[in-house]
């Protein structure tokens, strides 16, 4: 990504957290224990569940 925010909509199912999550992922200083990104989410279960996406993604 180029630094710039993005609006997008797929169906369920289609990729979306993993394609955010990846480029994220990539952009984090894993010796910078700082706070370097913030994801937000409409509901608590919501961002359990990409939590644990995350966290699933980054140990690639």
């Amino acid at each position: 990504m180029a630094g710039i925010d993005l609006i997008a909509q797929a169906k369920t199912g289609s990729g979306k957290t993993a394609a955010f999550s990846i480029s994220l992922l990539n952009k984090l200083n894993p010796r910078n224990f700082t706070t370097q990104a913030i994801v937000l989410c409409p509901t608590r279960e919501l961002a359990t569940q990409i939590g644990g996406e995350i966290r699933r993604l980054a140990r690639y």
